[in-house]
Formats: structure tokens, C-alpha cells, sequence
């Protein structure tokens, strides 16, 4: 190895962080939900767009994963960067629910070339340096920048919003601009490459080996899809919710803020947490609260219960860092990032299935009663995830 190698292998975990903020400088998101209803859209409408950006991750995420382990994980964040600039392009000239799904099957795919191909650059540079096992303290620190810029833009895109809706998604294209070139800059870290000529083949071996054949990975994807979808959904509501207890739109960036920073420390926590508590501990209690958020927020309309969208936050933004570094011990680089899509692969396919039904369900009878309902089956199947898998526990590194 060339001595002039690692100074620049190093320096690609502060370029990681900072790429991870640039691609979550979301400054529309606080408003985006006010953003889709003033073109005419209804809940079902919404949860529609988003199954489209979910579909789309959920067809790509496996294959992406793979074009990061054989064409290298710099050039598939590159083109992850380009997608997602051309996307919020596409967004602010928008003014159709078409328009606007096109705009998320754009940032779909770029999303799903980024998914997977962060964590698994962090950890393969990490292992060239020695320093695996600082991954959880590193990507923790990743999402705690990452959250954190996101609920800065959030606050600003909150002011805005109330100023004019489509100002926020002009401002969210010029990060994403930036991270093109801060993914140019990033070195490729030796690892292990895979040599197996028929690709399909690959993935399907691979990701039958995940979801399959190995006990302990299928428990923490499926683990990590269920909370994750549950949350996202939840995520969804947030702005209607506010709504619905009357808090002012200009106050939508600093709620968003609130829940992102607070999901930054959870993320940023989980290093902590390890030394102390049993990793497979640290996979049911979220998995439990997300539950208890959703059934919570089914009580009649009130500010207060806001804080149980905070909570939902705290669950997702921990299990994603816990679940990631799980995965990468127990997996080679040949195939790291392809494991790590399936998980996302598991989540997107979840809310696929269930988004749409949840947002008719929301218009028809209203947003409690949606909540009440997709609790109630949330906790049924986690609870039957446990006990049917509790056999593969064991298999979990503690």
C-alpha cells in the first residue's frame, strides 16, 4: 500500500459526513405536505406519490446495491448526487400530481443509489484503516450531521414556506448540486469485489442468503423494515397532523427541527448504548414504541400528543445506525452493500403495501382512526416477527 494512500482513505469519513448533510438539506420538507394540498391533492393522493418514490426504491434498491459492490461505491454516489439534483429540479417546475410523481421516481432512484453505498464505503474505509469497530460511533456521528442539517434547512424552509411554497425546493436543488462534487472527491477503498459473471444470478443469491437462509440477518431486516415503514408513515402524517391541532405553518420547520435533532442524538447514542445494553435488547424496545406512538396519537386531536411523532423519530433514527453496523459484521464486502439494499428493500416494500390504504383510510374516516388501525396490525406483526424468529436471536452478535 502506498503511504500516500491512507491520509486520503481517511479523509473520506469527514467527506462522508459532509455529504450526508448536503443531501438531506431539505428545506421543503416541513411544507411539503402544504405544498402538495395547494395544487389540489388529497391525503390519498399524497400516500400515492409516496408509494411511486417507495416502489421505485423498492424495484432499484437490491440492483443499486449490487452496482455499488462491481462498479465501485464513488461512482454510484456520483450518480446518486446527479439523479437527486435533477429531481428537485423537476419538483419546483411542477404543478401536477404527474409532474410531481415523475420528480419522485427521480429521487427514487437516486435515493437507492445512495442507500446501502454510504454505509458500506464508511465501513470498507474504516476497515482498510483498522478502525472498524469505531463504525457505530462513526455513523452515528454521520446521522447526528445529517439530522442536523436537515432541521436547520427545515426551519428556514419552514419560514419560507410561508412566504412561498416553491422557494424551498428551488433552495433544496443547490446542496444537492454540492455533493456532486464532494462524491467526486471521495477515494475508492480496497475491499473485496465480486467475480461472478451473471449478475441476476448474484443478486438473487445474495439477497436469498439475507432473507432467507441466514436467520440473524432476516431477524434485523425484518426488524428494521417494520419500524421503519411504521415511521414513515407516521412521518406523513406530521404536517396534516399539525393541522389538525392548529399550530401555524410558520412554526412547521421548527416542529421538523425538533424531531430531526432529537433523532440525531439517538443516532448518535447508539455507541453508548452498546456497552451497556444487549443489541438484541436495543431491537425490540423501539420496535415496541413505535407501536405505542401510533396508538397514542389515535386519542382525540391534541398539541400535546405531538411529542409522540418525536418519539416515533427517536425509535427510527436509533434502530438505522444499530441494524447497519449489525450487518456489516455479518457480512463480507463482496456483498455488504447488496445486504444493506436489501433492508431498505424490506422497508420500501412494507410501505408500499401499506401507504396508500392507511391515506384512504385517513380521508374516509380520519387521521386517529387511520393510526388506530395501522397500530393495531403494526404491533400484530412485530409481535409475531419476535416469537416466530426468536430461534435466530442467538445468531445476533452481542
Amino acid at each position: 500500500m502506498k503511504t500516500t494512500h491512507i491520509p486520503a482513505i481517511a479523509s473520506n469519513i469527514w467527506k462522508l459526513y459532509v455529504l450526508q448533510a448536503l443531501t438531506q438539506a431539505l428545506f421543503i420538507i416541513p411544507i411539503i405536505v402544504l405544498f402538495w394540498q395547494s395544487y389540489g391533492l388529497n391525503l390519498q393522493q399524497i400516500m400515492l406519490l409516496q408509494s411511486g418514490f417507495a416502489l421505485t426504491v423498492f424495484v432499484l434498491e437490491i440492483p443499486t446495491g449490487y452496482l455499488a459492490d462491481r462498479w465501485g461505491r464513488r461512482n454510484t454516489l456520483i450518480l446518486g448526487c446527479c439523479f437527486g439534483f435533477v429531481a428537485y429540479l423537476t419538483y419546483a417546475t411542477g404543478q401536477t400530481f404527474w409532474h410531481f410523481l415523475c420528480a419522485e421516481i427521480l429521487i427514487g432512484i437516486g435515493s437507492s443509489l445512495l442507500s446501502g453505498t454510504v454505509e458500506a464505503m464508511t465501513y470498507d474505509t474504516l476497515l482498510e484503516l483498522g478502525r472498524e469497530r469505531e463504525y457505530r460511533k462513526v455513523a452515528g456521528n454521520q446521522a447526528f450531521f445529517e439530522f442536523n442539517t436537515e432541521a436547520a434547512s427545515g426551519i428556514l424552509g419552514g419560514l419560507l414556506g410561508a412566504i412561498s411554497l416553491v422557494l424551498p425546493l428551488w433552495l433544496t436543488a443547490i446542496p444537492m448540486a454540492c455533493a456532486i462534487f464532494i462524491a467526486v472527491s471521495l477515494q475508492e477503498p480496497k475491499r473485496h469485489t465480486l467475480h461472478e459473471p451473471k449478475h441476476l444470478k448474484a443478486i438473487f443469491r445474495t439477497s436469498a442468503h439475507a432473507l432467507f437462509w441466514h436467520p440473524g440477518l432476516r431477524m434485523i431486516i425484518m426488524t428494521f423494515g417494520l419500524i421503519s415503514s411504521l415511521s414513515l408513515i407516521l412521518f406523513w402524517f406530521f404536517q396534516p397532523y399539525q393541522n389538525l391541532v392548529d399550530v401555524p405553518i410558520a412554526l412547521f420547520g421548527i416542529t421538523h427541527a425538533v424531531t430531526l435533532v432529537a433523532g440525531a442524538f439517538a443516532a448518535k447514542s447508539v455507541s453508548w448504548f452498546e456497552k451497556r445494553v444487549d443489541d438484541r435488547l436495543l431491537l425490540i424496545i423501539p420496535a415496541f414504541m413505535t407501536v405505542i406512538c401510533f396508538l397514542s396519537l389515535s386519542l382525540p386531536p391534541a398539541p400535546f400528543l405531538l411529542v409522540f411523532f418525536l418519539i416515533s423519530r427517536l425509535s427510527w433514527h436509533f434502530v438505522g445506525p444499530l441494524s447497519a453496523d449489525l450487518i456489516n459484521r455479518m457480512t463480507s464486502s463482496d456483498v455488504r452493500a447488496t445486504v444493506l439494499s436489501v433492508r431498505s428493500f424490506f422497508s420500501r416494500l412494507l410501505f408500499v403495501c401499506a401507504s396508500p390504504f392507511v391515506g384512504a383510510l385517513a380521508d374516509a374516516r380520519g387521521i386517529p382512526h387511520a393510526l388506530f388501525v395501522s397500530g393495531i396490525i403494526g404491533g400484530v406483526v412485530i409481535l409475531f416477527v419476535f416469537v416466530s424468529t426468536r430461534s435466530a436471536w442467538k445468531e445476533i452478535p452481542a
